[in-house]
C-alpha cells in the first residue's frame, strides 16, 4: 500500500477526504465510468436495458478509502426497476448479458441483503473504439461521395451512384491483389511500382468485385492513379473494398464524374 502523510490517514487506515490521492482516484473512477458507458453505447451487442442497468450499478461503485481501488457494485432489484425503468424479468436477462459480454464480473460474496455483487469492466474498449472510428470514416466518405455525385449530376445527365448490394455468396476468392502471381478475379493492371490502376484495364467484367488486397490503402491510391486525393472519398472506397463490394465500374464511374468539365457561370 502507498505510504501517505500521517495527516491524511486515520487510525483505522482510511485516507482522508482532503488528500490528493483520494481525489485522483475518484477522478479516475469517474473517467472509467464515462469510457465504459461510451463503449457500451456503441457496442452493437449491448441492449439498451443493459446500458441502463449498468448506469445504476455504477452508482454503487465508489473508491475504497483504504486501498484507493474501486469497490464492487450491487443491484437491488427494486432500485433497478425504479431507476432504469426495467421489468423484473428484464433484469434477469440483463444480468446474464452483462456477465456474458464481460462488462459485469460476478463476485462470490453477496451483500447482507443477499444482493449479487459485480465488478465493472470494460474489456472491449479498444475494439469498439476502432469500430467507431472506421464507421465514422466510412460515413464521412459516403456523405462526401453523395455530395460529389449531387454536384456533378447537376452538370449534365443524371448518373446513378454505384450499386453496393453484393452478398457474401457473390464475392470472389480473396488473395493479395498486388501479387501478379495471384490468379483471383482482378481486371486492372499493375504499374511499375506494383500498384493497381485502371489504365488499360480489362473491363469485360466491370461489375465483379475486387478481391481484398493485402495493402488496401496503397491499392486504393493506385487504383485512382493519384487523381483522387480527398481522404473522405478514399475512405469511402476503401471501406467498400474491405467489404468486398468495390467494382471496377464504381471506379470508372467516379473517374468519369471527376473528368466532367465545370459548368459555365451564367451572368445576368
Amino acid at each position: 500500500m502507498t505510504n501517505y502523510p500521517p495527516e491524511y490517514v486515520t487510525d483505522e487506515g482510511e485516507v482522508l477526504e482532503g488528500s490528493g490521492a483520494l481525489a485522483t482516484a475518484r477522478r479516475e473512477l469517474a473517467s472509467f465510468k464515462f469510457r465504459l458507458f461510451r463503449t457500451m453505447n456503441a457496442d452493437p451487442k449491448v441492449e439498451k436495458s443493459l446500458l441502463a442497468a449498468s448506469m445504476v450499478l455504477a452508482d454503487f461503485v465508489t473508491i475504497d478509502k483504504r486501498t484507493l481501488k474501486p469497490t464492487v457494485g450491487y443491484l437491488p432489484t427494486l432500485t433497478v426497476m425504479a431507476r432504469a425503468n426495467l421489468a423484473r424479468s428484464t433484469i434477469k436477462l440483463v444480468r446474464k448479458q452483462g456477465k456474458a459480454l464481460g462488462y459485469w464480473e460476478p463476485q462470490e460474496k453477496k451483500t447482507k441483503a443477499g444482493c449479487l455483487q459485480y465488478l465493472l469492466a470494460n474489456p472491449h474498449e479498444e475494439r469498439i473504439r476502432m469500430n467507431v472510428k472506421d464507421k465514422e470514416e466510412y460515413l464521412r466518405g459516403e456523405d462526401a461521395y453523395r455530395k460529389e455525385l449531387e454536384r456533378l449530376n447537376r452538370r449534365g445527365p443524371t448518373i446513378a451512384p454505384p450499386e453496393s448490394d453484393v452478398g457474401a455468396d457473390d464475392r470472389p476468392d480473396k488473395g493479395p491483389i498486388n501479387d501478379p502471381n495471384y490468379h483471383g478475379t482482378y481486371h486492372g493492371k499493375f504499374s511499375s511500382e506494383g500498384k493497381a490502376n485502371t489504365v488499360g484495364a480489362n473491363d469485360s467484367q466491370p461489375d465483379q468485385p475486387f478481391p481484398i488486397p493485402s495493402d488496401p490503402e496503397a491499392f486504393i491510391v493506385g487504383l485512382f492513379d493519384g487523381r483522387e486525393e480527398r481522404s473522405g472519398v478514399l475512405g469511402y472506397f476503401r471501406a467498400k473494398l474491405l467489404r468486398g463490394e468495390l467494382r471496377l465500374s464504381d471506379v470508372d464511374q467516379h473517374l468519369a464524374l471527376m473528368s466532367m468539365p465545370e459548368p459555365e457561370l451564367k451572368t445576368a
